[in-house]
């Protein structure tokens, strides 16, 4: 028999404004981002990348911390609606 995990989720001005459980999963939909309750600050923390829509400028969409990955290029949100970009090199 298989169990269902189910994860809370909703867009950011919802999910954002919810202090979680520590451990609680949360989805935020239009963000694509995946947080993790912490049991005291608001929204959790976003704990992993997402594959899919990178930032076209230094000002697009983004929360402090969450990164994203697409080809050669690692996109990291230092602030709220800040990016940087690295290029990704062999070693």
């Amino acid at each position: 028999m298989s169990q269902k995990i189910q994860f809370r989720r909703g867009v950011y001005s919802e999910i954002g404004s919810i202090v979680f459980d520590p451990g609680e999963p949360a989805y935020v939909v239009d963000r694509q981002t995946l947080h993790i309750g912490n049991g005291t600050g608001i929204g959790g923390n976003s704990v992993i990348m997402s594959y899919s829509g990178v930032p076209t400028s230094i000002t697009s969409n983004g929360i402090s911390g969450q990164f994203k990955v697409l080809g050669d290029k690692l996109y990291i949100s230092t602030g709220n609606n800040q990016w940087g970009r690295i290029n990704i090199n062999s070693f």
